[in-house]
């Protein structure tokens, strides 16, 4: 049973990362002026307005402007030393989408870890 448990646990904090991920994606898909690296994540959307992703606190934070908060749910725990953002064809005139590729590591009971990588392209060509 208490195995059940921490898979349960696990099971759900994952669905809700990829919830979360999915969400990112959405916004970087149609994102211009990448910048950042490391623990934190920053672009235009397309309404405009500057946002900022960043691994704080064992969660993921959404920024846009000044208005802040934690997107993951309250039992997820993320190892911020292990999760990253990379960038790639941010350089402008190289003629490649710019390329967020996000790292995770979720932490569970008795110190389980599931790792979990995506990457996703801008739709629009820096010039």
């Amino acid at each position: 049973l208490r195995t059940q448990r921490i898979i349960t646990d696990m099971s759900e904090s994952m669905n809700n990362v990829s919830f979360v991920t999915e969400q990112i994606a959405r916004e970087v898909r149609v994102g211009f002026t990448f910048s950042g690296s490391g623990d934190s994540l920053q672009f235009i959307n397309s309404d405009n307005e500057v946002i900022t992703y960043s691994f704080l606190d064992g969660g993921i934070e959404r920024c846009e402007s000044n208005d802040c908060s934690k997107i993951t749910a309250p039992d997820v725990n993320i190892d911020i030393e292990r999760s990253q953002f990379i960038l790639q064809g941010t350089e402008p005139g190289d003629g490649l989408p710019p390329r967020v590729t996000i790292l995770i590591s979720v932490v569970g009971e008795k110190d389980i870890r599931i790792n979990l990588q995506t990457t996703i392209s801008s739709r629009n060509v820096d010039s």
